[in-house]
């Protein structure tokens, strides 16, 4: 399985400079967050893939406006190919106008998750948009990880 997986920078050999060849081989798109509707509308309308996405702290507008032909696996488990995906967007909640959480709040939603993951055979790929805590999180609190990710994990 050969996944592409995208976050926060649009690239423009999947818009304007589309070049299939780069693709050659991928089997899913990916998107960790922070990438705009439209764009990843275009991405899976030209790669013609799978296109599974969480939303990023700077994507409160897939509210009024999700990615069309896109996935959301925000709080939800899939299959695509035999391969299960879990996802839990959005970051540490840094004000109100972010797509966030508490820690608190984000450990409720992974145990929900990793219970049903538990019940119905596991899952293969975690797909988020803020770290695990202490794995590439930084030292600004809108870029701090989640505990709740390792235990997850």
């Amino acid at each position: 399985m050969k996944i592409l997986a995208i976050a926060d920078v649009e690239q423009s050999w999947l818009t304007t400079g589309f070049d299939p060849e780069r693709l050659r081989g991928v089997n899913m798109i990916l998107s960790c967050g922070d990438l705009p509707a439209r764009y990843l509308e275009h991405v899976v309308t030209m790669a013609n893939l799978p296109l599974l996405y969480v939303p990023g702290n700077h994507d409160t507008a897939y509210r009024s406006h999700a990615p069309e032909g896109c996935d959301g696996i925000d709080g939800r488990i899939r299959e695509v190919a035999g391969v299960r995906i879990m996802g839990l967007g959005g970051s540490m909640r840094y004000n109100e106008r972010v797509y966030g959480f508490t820690e608190q709040e984000m450990r409720r939603r992974v145990i929900r998750l990793a219970f049903q993951a538990k019940l119905t055979g596991g899952v293969d790929i975690v797909v988020t948009h803020a770290p695990p805590y202490g794995y590439g999180d930084m030292d600004d609190y809108a870029h701090t990880g989640f505990d709740a990710f390792n235990t997850a994990i």
